[in-house]
């Protein structure tokens, strides 16, 4: 994801997957990897609760 003013990255991104399947093997292989010389880290994301507005 980019910064819309700057267009510098904002460090991380989403990514969607098929099955459930290939999420838990993308998790297993890839947290703690490198790029750019930085370990990344992958999880899951959750859909925060929609707001209520009164």
């Amino acid at each position: 994801m980019r910064d819309a003013e700057t267009g510098n990255s904002k460090g991380f991104a989403f990514v969607n997957f098929a099955s459930f399947e290939a999420s838990d093997s993308a998790i297993e292989a890839m947290s703690g990897q490198f790029l750019c010389n930085r370990a990344i880290t992958v999880s899951y994301a959750f859909k925060k609760d929609a707001k209520v507005s009164a």
